[in-house]
């Protein structure tokens, strides 16, 4: 999803009908590809794992509830809502 976030933005802007919110996805992207890169990085089990696995599972959260604030203002509630519940979908992985 990180890389989809970089490399497709505005497709996801269209997709979601949003406009102006480049920055944002490709920020939210970013800060996917360096916890997924985080937690691929330790050894094991481990405090920084934990710590990584909890970063994500707020990550998940600021998603959502960014999506949701995007309701009101969308061109295509279909697209916006394909996009949330793949949010929710990631959120629900994890505890």
């Amino acid at each position: 999803m990180g890389a989809t976030e970089l490399a497709a933005t505005r497709w996801l802007e269209e997709t979601m009908g949003v406009d102006d919110h480049g920055t944002l996805i490709r920020a939210y992207g970013m800060r996917e590809i360096v916890n997924g890169a985080m937690i691929l990085a330790q050894p094991g089990l481990n405090k920084t794992l934990v710590g990584s696995m909890w970063a994500r599972v707020a990550r998940d959260a600021l998603d959502i509830a960014t999506l949701a604030t995007a309701v009101p203002n969308t061109r295509n509630p279909n697209g916006l809502s394909s996009q949330t519940h793949q949010g929710r979908r990631d959120a629900s992985q994890w505890p």
